[in-house]
C-alpha cells in the first residue's frame, strides 16, 4: 500500500522532530547533568567529614588516595564536585590542586579528604563548587534543551497535521509572533553571552586588558537590549488586546 505525499511529509516531519530532539536534547541533558549533578554533590559534601589521607604513588595523570574510617581502610580517586571530571583552565582550581598533590608527594605529607559518613566508600579531595565552570555549561543545559524542545514542538505540529488547522490562520497575531521571536532570540543570546561575560570580564578587568573587556561586554549588553525590545513589543501587543487570532482564541 502506497502512502500519499501528505502522509510521507508528516512521517518525515515526525522523524525530523525526533532527530532534533535527540540531538539538541542530548547535549542539553549533558549540560543539565553537569550542572545539576555537581550542585547536588557539592551540597551533599557540605556535611562530609574531613579526614586525613595519603596520596598513592601512581603513574602521572592518575590520582588515588587512601584513608581510614572507623578502623577500616578505603581507597578513593574522586577529586572534586564536578561530575564530569577532567581538566579545564576556567579558573585556578587545577593549579591549586596540582600544587597540593605535588607538595604531598614530595614531602610525603598527608592531605585532607572529605568522607561521606553515611557511606565511607564515598569521598572527594576538594568539595568546593566551581561556579565559573558551571556557568560555561549553563548555556548547554538551558539553551540546547530549550532549542530542542521548541524545534520538536514546531516540527511536531506539522507531523500531527496541526500546522494546517484553522484554514491556515496562524495561532498568534503578527505582532505577537514578533514579540515571541524577540523573547526567544533574547533568551537564547543571553544564556550564552551572560555566563561568558561573568567569567571573562572580571578576568580582563584584573589584567587591565581593556580592549577585550569592552569587546566581551558588548555581547551581554546587546542581549539585554534584545530583551528590552521584547518587553516593549510585549507591552504593545497587550495594549492591542488578545494576542491570539480570532479563529483560534479560546
Amino acid at each position: 500500500m502506497f502512502l500519499t505525499r501528505k502522509a510521507k511529509e508528516r512521517i518525515g516531519a515526525g522523524i525530523g522532530a525526533l532527530a532534533v530532539l535527540l540531538l539538541f536534547g542530548g547535549v542539553g541533558l549533558m549540560g543539565i547533568y553537569a550542572v545539576g549533578g555537581t550542585l547536588h554533590d557539592g551540597w551533599r559534601a557540605r556535611g562530609w567529614v574531613p579526614t586525613e589521607a595519603r596520596i598513592m604513588p601512581l603513574d602521572a595523570g592518575r590520582l588515588a588516595y587512601t584513608y581510614e574510617w572507623q578502623e577500616r581502610r578505603y581507597t578513593g580517586d574522586r577529586v572534586g564536585t564536578f561530575v564530569l571530571g577532567g581538566n579545564s583552565r576556567v579558573d585556578d582550581w587545577d593549579d591549586r590542586l596540582a600544587a597540593l598533590i605535588s607538595k604531598a608527594r614530595s614531602e610525603e605529607s598527608p592531605v585532607t579528604v572529605y568522607v561521606n559518613p553515611s557511606d565511607p566508600r564515598e569521598s572527594m579531595l576538594n568539595r568546593e563548587i566551581r561556579w565559573k565552570l558551571l556557568l560555561l555549561f549553563l548555556p548547554f543545559a538551558v539553551g540546547f534543551t530549550g532549542a530542542g524542545l521548541f524545534a520538536f514542538v514546531m516540527i511536531g505540529r506539522k507531523a500531527l497535521g496541526q500546522a494546517e488547522s484553522y484554514a491556515g490562520v496562524p495561532w498568534l497575531r503578527p505582532r505577537a509572533r514578533e514579540a515571541l521571536t524577540q523573547w526567544a532570540v533574547g533568551i537564547a543570546w543571553n544564556v550564552v553571552a551572560l555566563p561568558i561575560g561573568i567569567i571573562a570580564i572580571p578576568e580582563f578587568w584584573g589584567k587591565g586588558e581593556w580592549f577585550p573587556l569592552v569587546l566581551c561586554a558588548i555581547f551581554p549588553l546587546f542581549g539585554l537590549l534584545i530583551l528590552w525590545s521584547a518587553l516593549l513589543a510585549t507591552v504593545a501587543v497587550l495594549r492591542e488586546g488578545s494576542p491570539f487570532n480570532a479563529r483560534t482564541a479560546t
